[in-house]
């Protein structure tokens, strides 16, 4: 199956609609060139393999704290920067899987790399050759963030 907004629409929503119960809209697909602006959190998981590229989720800070919390089912727990991270590294953990049993139904031929967290503009826009990549923003409530899928086959 080939890389498309669609899908990667599909597996968002999948993704906050289980993991963080929030409801969300995406925005218009785009094509990203700048980097993250402000005090910005972006989870990583690489993709190698039968193909290699990346699923991105960044967010404000501000904006993941509330998905953290969400994510928590209100857990009284203190959300410290260490926990924001490690939740956004699994929501993109858990976004990759989704990308990756849409694209690669077996399951045998692409593999994902641990999670890799990056703060602000520290995450810059890839351009692997021959790539499909596709952005997309998403919108709820309390606030807004994207996610990117890069796959060079």
């Amino acid at each position: 199956m080939e890389l498309t907004p669609t899908l990667l629409i599909s597996a968002t929503e999948e993704v906050f609609s289980s993991s963080v119960i929030q409801r969300i809209e995406p925005g218009s697909p785009y094509f990203r060139t700048e980097v993250p602006e402000g005090e910005s959190i972006t989870g990583v998981i690489y993709f190698s393999g039968n193909a290699t590229g990346y699923a991105a989720i960044n967010m404000s800070k501000e904006t993941a704290d509330l998905v953290a919390h969400d994510f928590l089912f209100g857990v009284d727990l203190q959300v410290t920067e260490e926990v924001i991270e490690d939740i956004l590294g699994e929501l993109a953990n858990i976004l990759a899987g989704r990308v990756k049993s849409y694209i690669d139904p077996p399951g045998s031929n692409l593999h994902l790399s641990a999670p890799e967290i990056n703060h602000g503009n520290d995450f810059l826009p890839a351009s692997l050759p021959d790539a499909k990549k596709v952005t997309i923003p998403f919108y709820f409530d309390d606030g807004g963030f994207w996610v990117e899928v890069q796959l060079a086959q």
